[in-house]
């Protein structure tokens, strides 16, 4: 694995991932130090520090949802992006989980970079549900995103589909689904 060492989070590592966390998402997709807080403190949470030759170079979270494993957040410090880290780490991912893994990713005409994430993921052999999925928005002044709901390993079935966007908004978002921008996502979990 390219001599990657993947460890376990340690509250030491918390304003090191909030830092790289600013320089990596937009504020649409990035929680606040609050929220951080809670999302690395979740019971189901799995995090992990990416290191190579004992530096921190990315981390990997993550939350088991019983049915499947949802990945929140996964980046790389920039200096050391696009050496195939990322590729490796989520093949390493999906080799050992025996659940459907899910992610989101923004659609490939946000941007360029959107277009050539989701041609990444499309060639690691992750699939895209093809359906219009909003990711809420983390920050209240911003409207809920349209993403791309992605997986990988195996397939949920189109008919669950409902059941995991809801279970992504009352459980994942469980911390900003009340912000008034976030309210319609539950009642129309499929808005263009």
């Amino acid at each position: 694995m390219k001599k990657l060492k993947i460890r376990n989070y340690d509250d030491k590592d918390f304003l090191w991932i909030e830092n790289l966390m600013l320089e990596s998402f937009p504020i649409a997709e990035r929680p606040s130090k609050k929220q951080l807080q809670y999302l690395l403190s979740r019971e189901n949470a799995i995090i992990s520090i990416i290191e190579k030759n004992n530096e921190k170079i990315g981390f990997l979270i993550s939350y088991d949802m019983r049915d499947f494993i949802f990945t929140d957040y996964l980046t790389i410090v920039p200096n050391m992006r696009n050496k195939g880290y990322g590729r490796e780490i989520l093949k390493k991912a999906m080799t050992f989980l025996d659940k459907p893994l899910i992610f989101e990713c923004e659609t490939p005409s946000f941007s360029e970079m959107a277009k050539r994430r989701y041609s990444f993921y499309l060639k690691l052999g992750f699939f895209d549900y093809g359906i219009n999925y909003k990711m809420p928005s983390l920050d209240i002044e911003e409207k809920p995103i349209s993403m791309r709901l992605m997986g990988g390993n195996s397939r949920i079935e189109d008919e669950q589909l409902d059941d995991l966007i809801r279970t992504l908004y009352t459980k994942v978002y469980s911390h900003v689904i009340d912000f008034p921008q976030n309210q319609l996502l539950l009642e129309n979990l499929y808005i263009n």
